[in-house]
């Protein structure tokens, strides 16, 4: 995902934060349904908690406050109607299965089968089963030591990319705090940084912090993951431009007027013909100028 600081300003929310967010932000993330997930963070709010002269470093992690309910699906055998939120890493992982496994269920061939969707992404309104257990006996000697492991708890990584005026912000120390947790990486050269984190996890803070004349600065951003549609959705398109900056809410306008305007704008940016409507090819570039 790419977050963009052009052109921000406190009259222009987009519509993606949530309830009594206060100073922090809530942000709609999308796991997609392999081991790798790509951030959408929306700059259209405050993120002015900063540090005072006198502090040098990051506020020791916090514990990230739960805001999201911890997932909670039936018991096997199922069938699952996708919510927002949803996606097949975190559903594989909460039945200690492997995305692959579920696919390949005949009753989920609609989904595997599709070739409009990208890494099998679940939809609002799709139905996915998840077969009954396998009991599993094994045979083990009484008089020789036998050695279990767990098999480790299943991660996806989530990827974000930061732009000022369309260039890259390099070398930000950006630190992700998950519960009483934190992980620390480094913007690269194209203001891109991942991180890897539990594939159940459904919402975590990102501490960007970045020194302007002197004074450093701490951006504060609230994750949630899982919430970014797909971009073939209308909902999914509009964030994205949104996050590029090319689409801002304007009550008094309507989503025929806004829409058209700001596929406009991101053509014109991405020096692509400039039609108003969305083809496959221009959903490409989008995706690439947003990385998801």
């Amino acid at each position: 995902m790419t977050v963009n600081m052009q052109d921000v300003t406190d009259e222009d929310p987009i519509d993606s934060w949530l309830e009594n967010s206060e100073d922090e932000q809530w942000d709609d993330v999308e796991e997609s349904d392999i081991p790798e997930e790509d951030i959408e963070i929306d700059p259209y709010e405050d993120n002015e908690k900063g540090l005072e002269e006198d502090d040098e470093e990051i506020s020791p992690p916090s514990k990230t406050e739960p805001i999201l309910p911890p997932l909670t699906y039936p018991k096997r055998p199922c069938w699952i109607d996708i919510k927002q939120g949803d996606c097949l890493v975190s559903i594989a992982a909460y039945y200690q299965l492997t995305p692959e496994f579920i696919l390949q269920q005949s009753e989920n061939k609609k989904i595997s089968e599709d070739k409009n969707r990208v890494h099998n992404q679940l939809m609002l309104g799709d139905k996915i089963y998840i077969p009954a257990a396998d009991d599993e006996y094994l045979s083990v000697s009484i008089a020789d030591k036998t050695v279990f492991k767990l098999k480790p708890a299943a991660t996806t990584t989530i990827r974000i990319r930061f732009l000022c005026g369309g260039k890259a912000r390099k070398n930000l120390p950006c630190r992700l705090e998950i519960n009483d947790t934190y992980i620390e990486n480094n913007t690269d050269e194209r203001g891109s940084v991942s991180f890897n984190i539990p594939a159940l996890q459904r919402n975590c803070r990102l501490l960007v912090e970045e020194t302007i004349e002197q004074e450093k600065m701490i951006e504060i951003y609230q994750l949630m993951l899982g919430y970014l549609d797909p971009i073939n959705e209308k909902s999914g398109l509009k964030a994205r431009l949104a996050h590029l900056g090319h689409f801002i809410i304007d009550e008094d306008e309507s989503d025929k007027t806004q829409l058209p305007l700001a596929i406009k704008r991101f053509q014109k940016a991405a020096k692509i013909e400039v039609t108003g409507t969305i083809s496959k090819d221009d959903e490409k570039k989008l995706k690439e100028a947003h990385s998801s």
